[in-house]
C-alpha cells in the first residue's frame, strides 16, 4: 500500500513494547476505508522482531460505493495506490517497498496482477502513472498485455515523464522475458 506523503493521517502508529498497531484510514476520493499496519522486520541474528517499520500493508479494505469488504487474497487484486489523491506526492518507503515486489518475488502469485497495474496505468496522478509504468517492466509473464501498455502510455500520455518511464520499462520488459525464457529452459 502506498501513501501520501507529508499527510499525517496516514502515519503508521505502534503500540507500547513494540507491538505493531494499525489505523483505519479513509482514501482522499472518500471510496475507501482501509485498515493499515506497519510491517516488522525479523532479525535474524537473535531470531527476535526489530520493530522497524519497513512499509505499510494493508489488512482490510472496505468499497464505500459497492458496499464490499476485501480481506486477504482480495487485496492483491485493488491497487496499491487506493489512498493517493489526484495530486498527492508518493510515500518514498512505501513505494520502495511496492516496487521491489515482483523484482525479488519467488511467488509471482503473491504479487498484484497485471489488471491492477495496467488499470493504476489510467489513475488521474501523474506519479502513479509513472510507476505504474516503472512497474510493468517487471511483467514478463504478461509479456503482452504489459507491452500494449507500455507503448499505449509511451505515445499518448499527456505527462512526458510518464511517457519517458513506459519508454525507459519497454527494454527492461523485454530483458526480463529473455531472462525468464533463459531459466525455464
Amino acid at each position: 500500500m502506498v501513501r501520501p506523503a507529508d499527510a499525517s493521517e496516514y502515519d503508521l502508529v505502534w503500540w507500547e513494547r513494540g507491538v505493531a498497531g494499525g489505523r483505519v484510514v479513509q482514501s482522499r476520493d472518500t471510496e475507501w476505508v482501509v485498515f493499515i499496519y506497519p510491517r516488522a522486520v525479523l532479525d535474524l541474528r537473535s531470531w527476535e522482531l526489530r520493530y522497524e517499520r519497513i512499509d505499510c500493508r494493508m489488512a482490510m479494505a472496505y468499497d464505500v460505493r459497492k458496499g464490499e469488504f476485501h480481506t486477504g487474497s482480495s487485496l492483491t487484486k485493488l491497487s496499491p495506490f487506493l489512498l493517493v489523491g489526484a495530486q498527492d506526492e508518493l510515500h518514498a518507503d512505501d513505494l520502495h517497498a511496492l516496487l521491489s515486489i515482483r523484482r525479488y518475488s519467488f511467488n509471482i502469485d503473491d504479487t498484484h496482477p497485471i489488471g491492477v497495474i495496467t488499470d493504476s496505468a489510467a489513475h488521474p496522478n501523474r506519479r502513479v502513472r509513472r510507476i505504474a509504468a516503472q512497474m510493468l517492466g517487471e511483467y514478463w509473464d504478461e509479456y503482452e498485455a504489459a507491452q500494449a501498455t507500455l507503448k499505449h502510455l509511451a505515445e499518448t500520455d499527456p505527462d512526458e515523464a510518464v511517457r519517458e518511464a513506459a519508454k525507459a520499462a519497454l527494454p527492461r520488459l523485454e530483458e526480463r522475458r529473455r531472462e525468464e525464457a533463459r531459466w525455464s529452459k
